[in-house]
């Protein structure tokens, strides 16, 4: 299942990438890769130049944009990619984990159902680790 299958609103894409970017700054590290990565990411995903401009403008602000999916699959998406990202660097810090459990609340998801994705995402994560591994053999 991809992105195209779940998100197919632009509403949903632009609240998707807005959660995205919220998770981002979590850990309070934001760095000129990631903010091109995003803006990148948004155009791919089938987002204007005008949209995408009015996404970026979270980036220098304090406060948090709200989100909202429309579906329950599709806050649940966002939550399992959102958990995908934070490990991206190996790390899944605990601030990063706290905004993924308020995002959660807020979405009306149960941390109950995050907890199995944050457990599928560690064993996808030493999984491969554990690939990566054998190169070394």
């Amino acid at each position: 299942m991809n992105l195209y299958d779940v998100l197919k609103s632009n509403a949903a894409k632009r609240n998707f990438l807005l959660g995205l970017i919220r998770v981002a700054k979590a850990d309070g590290k934001v760095n000129s890769e990631e903010y091109a990565y995003f803006t990148s990411f948004g155009l791919h995903i089938g987002l204007d130049q005008d949209a995408v401009d009015e996404i970026s403008w979270w980036w220098g602000k304090s406060q948090k944009p709200q989100i909202s999916f429309e579906t329950r699959r599709e806050a649940l998406y966002f939550i399992r990619e959102a958990i995908q990202l934070c490990h991206v660097d190996q790390k899944y810090t605990e601030s990063e984990q706290r905004e993924i459990y308020a995002i959660a609340e807020e979405l009306g998801i149960e941390k109950a159902a995050v907890e199995p994705i944050e457990a599928w995402v560690a064993e996808g994560m030493d999984w491969n680790a554990r690939g990566d591994a054998l190169l070394e053999l």
